[in-house]
């Protein structure tokens, strides 16, 4: 945040990274402001707010491309229609062919067999309790 913007005081720092926390289902006094969420916190501190993003109203993946060598692994992001319980991603290839099945929100680049895919765009679908949502994101190796 403060590389991005220098002249952010420790009240504004606070308020982006409060700001920017995805709920965890428990109410505030349990969760206080949330987890974290470093892409929407950079968002709010350099924008000024979440309005556009359209993280707020469909799953998202990023850094979108996808560099494994450079990030270590894609993140997604669902919106609050999405949040519920037994969250599922599943990513295809753009032919329709499922290239892996996760039950978190981070993914390695890695197919089900454990190996690399190869660089081009991948379709995921995000199913939870909530609703389904649908994205795509590209691998560049």
């Amino acid at each position: 945040m403060l590389s991005a913007q220098p002249s952010l005081t420790a009240a504004q720092a606070q308020a982006a990274i409060r700001g920017g926390a995805d709920s965890i289902g428990l109410s505030s006094s349990l969760q206080g402001a949330g987890r974290i969420n470093a892409f929407k916190t950079l968002r709010i501190a350099t924008r000024g707010s979440l309005a556009g993003f359209d993280g707020e109203v469909k799953a998202t993946a990023f850094p979108n491309p996808f560099r494994p060598s450079q990030n270590g692994a894609v993140s997604f992001a669902l919106p609050p229609s999405l949040q519920g319980s037994n969250a599922t991603i599943r990513i295809y290839t753009t032919e329709g062919a499922l290239v892996r099945s996760i039950n978190g929100l981070t993914w390695n680049g890695k197919n089900t067999e454990g190996t690399n895919v190869a660089s081009g765009t991948y379709v995921f679908v995000v199913t939870s309790s909530a609703g389904t949502g649908r994205g795509r994101f590209s691998v560049l190796r």
